[in-house]
């Protein structure tokens, strides 16, 4: 009986800790957006990340954290063109003949950049500001743009290869620059921007579901999940949801 008690500490302390983990963000609880006026809550607070891990919408505070491609070389670029272009965040994903990587230096310009499987070849594919890929119908997609000082520009761009090589063409242009992307069960695009949530369909069409101009976290996203048609935006400090099919939306802070 003595060691059934001394499991049970030690085993104890571990399940309250799993369920009140507050990087689990059904943990978090269920507030009104702040509104323009809540000053505290745009520079006082971390910017949060949103991320999939076995299933369950977690939240971190580290870029680290969502990070899913590791590149199996290492790359330096080479003379000024690439010294400019192949720096600030980076995107990556892997294709059958190697990986895409794109560069977004906000302000400072960025490019796409093809490289084999060894990293020993590469070449440059355009020189967008690239965000962030999706596929969607066996069909891959980057989106890209800027905003900054008075400029706000975005689009979609479709990625194909021809003869081998691959090429970057707009595929929809968009109201506003695009700050991360997803798809809902009806294989919609959901789209953070720089001023609005969007929805963009398989014909183009754009619906926007939510304009957060007059909230105050809007200029401070950071990434974006979709589970169940439920969609989170990691934002300054809290995280943003909202039911794509009951259009309810509601601020998420931890306990």
């Amino acid at each position: 009986m003595t060691a059934i008690r001394i499991l049970l500490l030690l085993f104890f302390p571990t399940v309250v800790f799993a369920q009140s983990d507050k990087s689990f963000v059904k943990n978090w609880t269920s507030h009104q957006i702040p509104k323009s006026e809540q000053t505290n809550l745009l520079y006082s607070a971390n910017l949060r990340f949103v991320f999939l891990k076995d299933g369950e919408i977690m939240t971190s505070n580290l870029t680290q954290e969502t990070k899913k491609i590791e590149l199996p070389f290492e790359f330096t670029p080479s003379g000024f063109r690439e010294q400019m272009t192949m720096n600030g965040n980076k995107t990556i994903i892997k294709i059958n003949d190697g990986y895409l990587i794109g560069f977004d230096s906000g302000e400072f310009g960025g490019s796409l950049y093809w490289f084999s499987k060894d990293g020993k070849q590469k070449y440059n594919v355009s020189n967008h500001n690239i965000v962030q890929f999706i596929k969607r119908n066996d069909m891959l997609y980057a989106i890209e743009g800027l905003c900054h000082m008075g400029t706000d520009f975005g689009s979609i761009l479709l990625l194909s290869t021809n003869q081998g090589e691959w090429s970057a063409k707009d595929y929809l242009k968009l109201p506003y620059a695009p700050m991360a992307i997803g798809l809902d069960s009806d294989k919609n695009f959901i789209i953070v921007t720089s001023s609005a949530l969007l929805s963009v369909d398989v014909k183009t069409n754009i619906t926007v579901l939510e304009e957060y101009a007059k909230w105050q976290p809007s200029k401070y996203h950071s990434s974006l999940v979709i589970k169940n048609d439920i969609v989170y935006i990691g934002m300054k400090e809290g995280i943003y949801k909202l039911n794509l099919k009951t259009k309810k939306a509601e601020w998420l802070l931890p306990n």
